[in-house]
């Protein structure tokens, strides 16, 4: 009996069958458990209602949410391992390996851990004391972009510029080589001495180089912040983080942006989060602005967009594409009717984000744009 146990805290971008023969007769699919314990940034807010920047190393909540934080840890390692004991006592009825792997575990934005799992055993899952929620990864795609000028952003170049801000942008990568957004080598930016795109992960392949290999996060990063001979963006002097989350088709998954989500409040990757830790006093390891111009079938108490409404308690600005499910757009985001309402793709869905629609060259709303 028993079960064997990994966790090598990779992403899987679609839900998958287990590679075991014996668990594969039983297809499973990616969830993210959340604990009932609040996650570090809701206990955050709890503790501070009105966050309006990023957190002060000498907040006054400091010291309460670092006992907090060993606390949750603490808790976290208890549900974990009484998941495991659940899923393992299902597997041993029915399989003669049971392969049992954590794919992924959160306690900044979430409070949580990534499983596959099969039906069975989400359903028993559920019923845990442990147990807040279990929610499905989602199949997640890019949406279109267009430009500068139509916001008259050109305006305001003489008065302020994004000189200071750091940027977000969590799609398909970003083309750092690209002469507009620092013509960067690859060393370069593995080395971390790029002036434009100053580091990011790829969460599509688990590694430090978010090389964009589709073209729709360079396009979006461009309008964000480019700063080059051919394009000039809204913040040209802003800076720039590459959060790769959609693979070469431009498509992901609800489980990689939250974990993009989650690494905005910890650039550097040491665990250590800045006016929590004292570890961290460096303020630049919280980024200022999330930019996801993606999307899918959601609503405003999913993960994805609870994950959002989070960071903006905590100083984050998110801006979101509210999606093409338009009246002349697709049913990717659809929840019935013309498409004349309630057809905003998630996390555009989520209530503390700034969710952007889009409009002709006329200025008029778009007939494809989510609304």
């Amino acid at each position: 009996g028993g079960y064997i146990y990994f966790s090598d805290d990779s992403v899987a971008i679609f839900p998958r069958i287990s590679q075991t023969s014996e668990v594969s007769e039983d297809l499973r699919s990616e969830y993210l458990i959340e604990f009932r314990e609040k996650s570090l940034l809701e206990k955050r807010k709890e503790l501070v209602p009105q966050i309006k920047t990023k957190p002060s190393f000498k907040d006054i909540s400091s010291k309460e949410l670092r006992g907090y934080k060993n606390e949750l840890k603490s808790k976290h390692e208890i549900s974990k391992q009484k998941v495991l004991d659940v899923a393992s006592s299902i597997r041993l009825r029915k399989y003669t390996l049971k392969q049992i792997s954590i794919k992924r575990e959160f306690i900044t934005v979430f409070n949580g851990i990534v499983m596959d799992l099969s039906s069975e055993e989400v359903e028993e899952i559920k019923k845990m004391n442990e147990v807040k929620a279990v929610y499905p990864s989602v199949e997640i795609h890019a949406l279109l972009d267009d430009s500068v000028g139509l916001i008259d952003a050109d305006d305001l170049w003489p008065i302020v510029t994004g000189k200071g801000i750091d940027i977000g942008i969590i799609d398909t990568g970003i083309d750092y080589t690209h002469p507009d957004l620092g013509g960067c080598t690859k060393d370069e930016f593995l080395g971390g001495n790029c002036d434009k795109v100053k580091g990011g992960y790829d969460f599509v392949n688990d590694d430090n180089n978010p090389l964009d290999d589709h073209g729709h996060g360079t396009h979006v990063a461009g309008i964000a912040a480019g700063n080059g001979p051919r394009i000039r963006g809204v913040a040209p002097d802003a800076n720039l983080y590459a959060f790769k989350v959609l693979a070469s088709d431009g498509r992901g998954s609800s489980i990689g942006i939250i974990a993009a989500i989650d690494r905005s409040f910890d650039l550097d990757d040491d665990g250590f989060i800045y006016g929590i830790d004292p570890e961290e006093d460096n303020p630049g390891d919280i980024l200022d602005i999330i930019s996801l111009s993606l999307g899918g079938m959601g609503d405003p108490d999913d993960s994805m967009s609870k994950a959002i409404d989070r960071s903006v308690d905590n100083g984050v600005v998110a801006v979101v594409a509210a999606g093409n499910s338009g009246p002349d757009g697709n049913n990717d985001c659809n929840r019935g009717g013309d498409g004349s309402s309630n057809s905003i793709c998630s996390p555009g869905t989520a209530r503390k984000a700034i969710t952007v629609g889009a409009v002709n060259k006329n200025l008029k709303i778009a007939g494809f744009s989510g609304r």
